[in-house]
């Protein structure tokens, strides 16, 4: 556990709400934070801002191409909501609606479809968040800001970033596209790879490490999605 008094350590997580890899990141950053002491800041990151327009990846099988672009269309439409959240509840809620959100989009029980056309409403309502929140991300000033968060992203790891991105905040900022990840680590294995993360963001020197998506994301069950995190992280 992070020692009594410790001082934080602030991460940006830039990510796609679409993505099911950066959501299971996201829940191993989740698992290490009380025990790391991290204090997350959860930002927008839109793969149309990077592309220059909605794409898919020509590895999605045939049968899957429809739902994976209803998929990444949706997600731009929850990156704008993301940053009404923020102006409007602040920072800890942002945490609460995206793992809300992400709880009901990647239901491993959950069918093959495109997104339910009421999700952002229902998980901004379990989130304890106001549902106009959806129409009020209809304003050009929401959009501007995901195209904002999504050039700072690039700006620190190049404009070929991957979703998620990582950073270290600080003077110097550091960052990294990744981790990807098939499975949401928890206890003392989620600390063991942050460690190693982290000594991979604080040398500059490094650049790059791959190795081939050979495992499906393996999403956790609803019952091991808790939401009592301390700082941003919940």
């Amino acid at each position: 556990m992070a020692a009594l008094g410790e001082k934080p350590t602030v991460v940006s997580f830039f990510t796609d709400p679409a993505c099911p890899w950066a959501w299971i990141t996201s829940r191993w950053l989740v698992a290490v934070a009380p025990r790391r002491s991290l204090d997350i800041t959860w930002r927008s990151f839109s793969p149309a801002v990077r592309d220059g327009g909605l794409r898919l990846a020509p590895g999605i099988p045939p049968q899957l191409r429809e739902i994976a672009m209803a998929r990444k269309t949706w997600g731009e439409t929850a990156l704008p909501v993301f940053e009404v959240v923020r102006a409007e509840r602040g920072e800890a809620a942002v945490g609460r609606f995206y793992t809300e959100l992400g709880r009901r989009l990647n239901d491993p029980g959950r069918p093959p479809t495109p997104p339910a056309g009421d999700l952002l409403q229902t998980s901004l309502i379990a989130a304890e968040l106001d549902p106009g929140f959806v129409a009020a991300a209809a304003d050009p000033h929401w959009p501007a800001l995901v195209r904002n968060s999504t050039e700072e992203a690039m700006a620190i790891v190049g404009h070929d970033a991957m979703t998620p991105v990582v950073v270290l905040e600080g003077a110097h900022r550091k960052g990294l596209s990744g981790p990807v990840m098939s499975l949401a680590e928890t206890g003392d294995s989620a600390v063991r790879v942050w460690d190693a993360i982290q000594v991979l963001l604080e040398q500059t020197s490094f650049l790059e490490a791959r190795r081939a998506r050979a495992l499906p994301p393996q999403f956790p069950a609803i019952s091991e999605l808790g939401l009592e995190h301390p700082g941003n992280s919940n």
